[in-house]
């Protein structure tokens, strides 16, 4: 048997309409197809089955403007999600079936694989709530296998082992359930980024590219620039990512800015990008010379583009270099307006002052701006 004929079906069960292209699958699909593997994905994002869509919710809440996906041809699919899962799975028949979900969508998935595991194909789940809801995952009649942590490396090795007919229960990053009991392996190094291949996009709808942003509909690009946060908030997965890492040599990491510019510039010809997402927690908490190589490197990839920052790093220089490059929006993170939550139980101990002068510099500034909070901690009444 030859890799090829090996194939993998990859399930991305994610909430209504949330057209962001996900970096994590893509990566994925990219390192399997690079060793030769098959790959085809299921995506829940166009099936109907919430009441409305976070856009939708947002829009109503004046929170952003609202766009109507449909005068694109943007619908949801007029078939049964289930009925087509069943399909895909028998036309396809894959070797191994990989679910991908969130902690919001995990019922969902779960029923998913409830509804094919009559075929009797290994089922693996992963993703940030699977790294951190393990044992509740593997508890389930319908789970295999969990992938804890990153599952790039961790899904090629399985793979290649099953083909192989070897022994899979020493893979690193996951767990497996043999003879009633689960084996629990451990945490491989984690990945160098710039020795991933580029995301594979062709697994997804071409639907999935027009993102609405800022009352206007996209094509959008993901791109991975940093992976993990040197920050470590309470509430954040990030935190736990860099506790998980510990020991094994951390969890952040950057790409290099030729390796990012590179693939940037090979989507935005295939694709014809109009607009790039940059998968960042905090674009400006890095080294200076990061930044400015960045910006002076951006003009060949020539789109408009998002980031994330914390308040400490917005000055009057950094934001002028956002808006030299093309830089239109910028979220910072806040998550609460009270400084002893923010201390005391969240992890982030920026002032009141600095918060209030970073919107300030912004409020000048030619970048839409918003901010990120959370509400309903402890002690709040609503």
């Amino acid at each position: 048997m030859k890799e090829k004929n090996f194939k993998v079906l990859l399930i991305n069960c994610n909430t209504m309409m949330d057209v962001l292209l996900p970096v994590g699958l893509s990566l994925i699909s990219a390192c399997l197809k690079e060793k030769g593997f098959g790959v085809k994905l299921f995506d829940t994002t166009f099936y109907k089955i919430a009441t409305e869509t976070g856009d939708e919710i947002r829009a109503k809440n004046l929170q952003v403007r609202k766009t109507d996906p449909e005068e694109l041809g943007i619908t949801y699919k007029d078939t049964d999600l289930f009925e087509d899962l069943k399909e895909i799975v028998e036309e396809y028949s894959p070797d191994v079936i990989g679910l991908s979900c969130i902690e919001c969508t995990y019922e969902l998935g779960i029923e998913m694989l409830k509804s094919i595991r009559h075929y009797n194909i290994p089922i693996i789940v992963g993703g940030v709530f699977a790294t951190f809801a393990t044992e509740e995952i593997i508890a389930e009649d319908c789970v295999d296998m969990v992938c804890v942590g990153e599952g790039e490396y961790a899904l090629v090795e399985l793979c290649t082992k099953i083909l192989k007919k070897q022994d899979i229960t020493s893979v690193q990053n996951i767990w497996f359930k043999k003879d009633g009991k689960i084996i629990k392996n451990g945490i491989r190094r984690p990945v160098n980024l710039d020795e991933l291949p580029f995301q594979d996009w062709s697994i997804f709808d071409p639907k999935r590219f027009y993102k609405p942003m800022g009352g206007k509909i996209s094509m959008t690009g993901t791109f991975e620039m940093n992976r993990g946060c040197p920050y470590s908030c309470r509430f954040c997965s990030d935190y736990g990512l860099n506790k998980l890492y510990a020991n094994n040599g951390g969890y952040y990491r950057e790409k290099s800015i030729k390796r990012l510019i590179d693939e940037m510039k090979e989507k935005k010809k295939e694709y014809n990008l109009q607009f790039a997402y940059l998968v960042a927690e905090s674009f400006l908490t890095t080294k200076r010379e990061r930044v400015i190589e960045f910006i002076e490197r951006y003009k060949e990839v020539d789109i408009p583009f998002w980031i994330e920052a914390r308040p400490e790093s917005i000055n009057e220089e950094n934001v002028r270099l956002l808006e030299s490059s093309g830089c239109k929006g910028i979220s910072i993170g806040i998550e609460s307006g009270n400084l002893n939550l923010r201390r005391n139980l969240l992890g982030r101990n920026m002032t009141d002052e600095t918060i209030i002068k970073a919107f300030k510099i912004l409020d000048k500034s030619s970048l839409r701006v918003s901010a990120n909070n959370i509400i309903g901690f402890p002690t709040e009444t609503r």
